[in-house]
């Protein structure tokens, strides 16, 4: 926004790739397709396929990839930055699915796969998180800004995790996530 005296959301909106934006703010990160569902590996292997599954929480059934249209990048480190629907104007968006080692398992929800959204107001909120204001987030079923109750648990699909996991908060209640809740 400072830099532009727009938002995420409105530049996207209006046409402006964000696997354009996100880079520009970031060093060693690269694009590795504008069509994430399209994305392949350095051996021409589809990013998606059955062997880059993504898993709920429990690591006993898969989940639907949320981040599949908006383009994808890569950095480094090896992690994936994949982006769901451009918003629609005055909308929050796009997701940001962030796998924090690409595509090596165990691509698992609340554990190296996590969400975020780039919000109208400027603000980067990870799924999970309530937000005050607009809770409208383009391409994402149901509220994205939903607590973590049923879904950032073991029975869960483990998507409304980030916030948890960046706080080291038990969703669960007393303790920490990372060891007190991840290793129950």
């Amino acid at each position: 926004m400072d830099d532009n005296e727009e938002s995420i959301p409105q530049a996207v909106s209006r046409g402006v790739p964000i696997t354009k934006i996100f880079p520009f703010y970031m060093n060693g990160i690269t694009l590795i397709n504008s069509d994430a569902w399209n994305s392949k590996d350095e051996n021409g292997e589809s990013l998606f396929s059955k062997s880059n599954k993504y898993y709920r929480l429990n690591r006993k059934s898969t989940i639907y990839q949320v981040c599949d249209i908006g383009g994808m990048n890569s950095d480094i480190g090896g992690r994936y930055f994949m982006y769901n629907d451009s918003p629609k104007s005055g909308e929050n968006g796009p997701v940001l699915c962030v796998d924090l080692n690409g595509s090596a398992p165990p691509n698992t929800s609340g554990l190296d796969y996590f969400l975020f959204v780039f919000t109208t107001d400027g603000r980067v909120i990870p799924m999970g998180e309530p937000h005050p204001d607009n809770t409208s987030v383009t391409g994402v079923a149901g509220n994205f800004f939903r607590k973590a109750e049923g879904n950032c648990t073991k029975s869960g699909d483990g998507l409304a995790c980030a916030y948890y996991a960046l706080n080291d908060k038990n969703p669960l209640g007393a303790g920490n996530y990372w060891k007190d809740f991840l290793k129950k």
